[in-house]
């Protein structure tokens, strides 16, 4: 009798593996395929109230409704970067996505998200970008707008201490 137990307890063990296994991988390869297709920003608000006062204007800077991500099956990645008054331009880099992480890597910088949720029309994406990293973000600003820059320094203020989250709002075109 405690033998028949014995097997039967293993039994329903290796089920309970195998199969959750089985699903998890399910879940994982559907979220990848869902992913695949071309994305555009609808909305990236921060935990800095001030800062997202300021988003307001990129619409005047980037023409948001035309700027899209595009991720393909091979991990590739093309960002079609539409500014409001100017000429477009195309960033090519590639991704990966595993455990609920999506990286991003166009040139040598890696930017890793993670994926909050995903449908087929929708997709939340969230980061924390670190006190050094936004330093360092202020001294391209700068070097690129100087007005600008201090304006910006002033208004990420605590973020500076704290780092900067980000959630990113996506919808498939």
């Amino acid at each position: 009798m405690k033998r028949l137990n014995w097997k039967v307890v293993l039994a329903a063990l290796c089920m309970v593996v195998f199969f959750s296994a089985c699903d998890n991988d399910d879940d994982k390869n559907n979220e990848q395929a869902l992913l695949q297709g071309t994305w555009i920003v609808e909305s990236f608000p921060t935990d800095n109230d001030a800062l997202n006062a300021l988003c307001v204007m990129v619409p005047s800077l980037i023409n948001m409704e035309q700027t899209t991500f595009t991720y393909t099956a091979d991990g590739k990645l093309n960002i079609h970067l539409v500014p409001a008054n100017g000429e477009a331009s195309d960033h090519v880099g590639s991704y990966t996505y595993g455990d609920k992480k999506l990286t991003l890597k166009i040139d040598v910088y890696p930017l890793t998200l993670e994926v909050v949720s995903i449908t087929d029309k929708a997709m939340k994406l969230e980061t924390t970008i670190s006190p050094q990293m936004l330093g360092i973000l202020i001294q391209v600003i700068q070097e690129a707008y100087p007005d600008f820059a201090g304006m910006l320094d002033g208004l990420i203020g605590d973020s500076l201490e704290k780092g900067l989250k980000i959630t990113i709002n996506q919808v498939k075109k």
